[in-house]
């Protein structure tokens, strides 16, 4: 009796049939494959062929698969089918091909897009037949990941061929179904970056430290003698051209070697093709990525694989036109994601706020360009301001500024587009996708934070799931206005450390605090004033002008609290002494803010006015006009 379930078939006769018995089996076993495989019928003989017809009844299983014994192109192509009679003449023309001939029946998928995986390299394209057919495809070079070897050999694959998994992605649904497992010819897909020959290695660096440690120690590296004179190697054990580690490699244009263990004085051979040696870049191409991306209009989720596959898949891809649309890619859907995920924590700090995150992330994911004032605040508030513990706080300032780096990078290279600027941009985009937050990686507000280290390991499964949002972004590319009227913000520059790290610092600014209310027409109301904390008083000091020679004192009582939140903002800021001793005291000035008197500390801004609700101080600070 014949079945769709390929754990109790008859003993497969062809390739095709045995790979999809295999895949099947493996994706019933938690972990160990990671695609959907659909259940099919398999038909040896005509008598099988009849009993399917007999209980068919127009179901939904519509897609025939001839599966010759000896595998061959130009065999019986495989088709839907809609009656009977139709099916049997599928089964006719295989068998005048090849009498042994088998016959998959599934069901039929209406696919939007399809793709062929196989160890080293991915293709893509629309429909069911893209990739197959080369309709409209994109490929993508990969990192060398072997598949399960019993898989293999359980799907009869010749010693010596590779896996090719095909995939097609049903419409209305992200997760993919695997159709079918067939060999094929090796896709060469280096895992060492060796990009000029070295007679003698005469010194190796261990890959080791996360984020901007590591970034900093191969910056170093890159200017000792043996990187100049071309010795240097790192060593990264185990490791793949998907990692951290073989991206700043690149960047500097230094030998990483992952697939064996080094010597001092071994020689080594250059594997990488001239064209694709040192500041090989398609300018045109990352250009359009960045505009493409800006604009594309994909869910945040499917945004997060895209920019894993734009950065993990750039060491191994060894088409740079992809390659480097992706990086462009994948570098503006980061900034569109991490000014989501800070503006969405920095509610927590705002007044009068009637959003929820969801619909703060939506906004700033629609409109990017509209937020970044907002952006700007947002950032201060997180280094400068008090924050409840879980909440805000320097660690998410650190998301946000590495977000704001980006885009700077990304401002500076479009100004004045080079290869210098796309090796700016990786590093900063590397180091943007990387940063944590409190409660761990900043792009769990999207997807799971699993996603990052399957992509830093290399897997197949953080690429392919990629797929529907990359041809979203193919079908979609476009100028972005936004990017020729983007003017870069005063609030910020990019410092370059004399190792060559460049980070994005803020510049300082009279109201550095982000919850002082926007200044106009600022006076300065008294001449001088200090302040000095005495215990549980507020101790002000202060003349009607700078010659006036008398000073006056007012005494304001505060709370513990209030202790605490100005001991905060003092500390480390005594400016000036007292006015009748050598006491150390802090520098404070009166401002008129919207009408109103409040009074701040004269080198950052920070409102005093807010921390301490006194009828004394307001006394005072109505009294004096100019």
């Amino acid at each position: 009796m014949i079945t769709s379930n390929p754990m109790e078939w008859n003993t497969p006769r062809s390739q095709k049939a045995k790979g999809y018995k295999a895949i099947f089996a493996q994706s019933q076993q938690e972990g160990v494959h990671y695609w959907k495989v659909p259940p099919s019928f398999l038909i040896q003989s005509d008598q099988e062929l009849e009993e399917f017809i007999s209980g068919w009844s127009d179901s939904l299983y519509k897609f025939a698969r001839p599966c010759p014994t000896v595998p061959r192109h130009g065999f019986v192509d495989s088709r839907r089918f809609s009656h009977a009679d139709e099916l049997r003449g599928i089964w006719r023309d295989t068998l005048a091909a090849d009498p042994n001939g088998e016959l998959l029946i599934m069901k039929a998928i209406d696919a939007k897009c399809s793709a062929i995986y196989s160890p080293g390299g991915m293709f893509y394209g629309p429909g069911n037949d893209g990739a197959t057919a080369g309709i409209d495809s994109h490929s993508v070079f990969l990192p060398a990941h072997n598949a399960h070897p019993a898989l293999l050999t359980n799907a009869g694959i010749k010693e010596g061929d590779s896996p090719y998994f095909e995939l097609v992605w049903p419409k209305g649904d992200n997760d993919p179904r695997l159709v079918q497992l067939r060999g094929g010819p090796k896709i060469e897909s280096a895992v060492d970056y060796i990009p000029y020959d070295i007679s003698a290695i005469s010194k190796i660096v261990i890959a080791k430290g996360v984020g901007l440690e590591w970034e900093e120690e191969i910056s170093r590296q890159a200017q000792t003698p043996e990187a100049l004179q071309r010795q240097l190697v790192v060593y990264d054990s185990g490791g793949n051209q998907a990692s951290h580690y073989a991206a700043h490699c690149k960047v500097h244009n230094i030998p990483y070697v992952a697939s064996f263990e080094p010597e001092i004085g071994m020689p080594l051979s250059c594997n990488i093709d001239k064209d694709l040696q040192e500041d090989a870049f398609d300018i045109d191409r990352v250009i359009l990525g960045l505009h493409t991306g800006i604009e594309v209009n994909i869910p945040m989720q499917d945004a997060v694989n895209a920019m894993l596959l734009g950065l993990h898949t750039f060491g191994s891809n060894v088409h740079i036109h992809s390659r480097d649309f992706n990086l462009g890619v994948a570098a503006a859907l980061c900034m569109r994601l991490g000014s989501a995920a800070s503006l969405g924590e920095y509610r927590h700090h705002m007044k009068n706020n009637s959003l929820t995150r969801s619909q703060i992330f939506d906004k700033v994911w629609d409109n990017f360009f509209a937020h970044q004032k907002r952006m700007t605040i947002a950032t201060r508030s997180f280094f400068n301001s008090r924050w409840r513990s879980g909440y805000g706080g320097p660690k998410w300032g650190e998301c946000a500024i590495n977000s704001v780096h980006l885009w700077l990078e990304a401002l500076e290279f479009l100004k004045n587009p080079n290869s210098q600027g796309v090796k700016h941009i990786l590093t900063a985009l590397n180091r943007a996708v990387n940063v944590a937050h409190n409660g761990g990686w900043l792009f769990n507000k999207f997807t799971e934070g699993r996603y990052l280290d399957e992509a830093g390991r290399g897997e197949p499964k953080a690429f392919v799931r990629a797929i529907p949002a990359m041809m979203c972004i193919h079908e979609h590319t476009c100028t972005s206005l936004g990017w020729r009227t983007m003017r870069r913000p005063r609030a910020f520059r990019i410092r370059e450390h004399d190792n060559g790290v460049r980070v994005a610092e803020m510049r300082y600014e009279r109201h550095a605090n982000p919850n002082v209310n926007r200044v106009s027409n600022v006076k300065i109301l008294y001449g001088d004033i200090r302040a000095v904390l005495n215990g549980d008083v507020l101790h002000i000091q202060y003349r009607k002008s700078e010659n006036h020679s008398k000073y006056a004192k007012l005494d304001i009582p505060i709370s513990s609290q209030q202790r605490e939140i100005l001991g905060d903002n003092f500390s480390g800021r005594y400016d000036c002494r007292s006015m009748a001793s050598s006491r150390p005291y802090i520098r404070l000035e009166v401002q008129e803010v919207d009408g109103v008197n409040v009074l701040a500390i004269k080198s950052t801004g920070y409102c005093v006015s807010n921390a301490i609700k006194s009828i004394k101080l307001s006394q005072f600070l109505e009294k004096q006009t100019v």
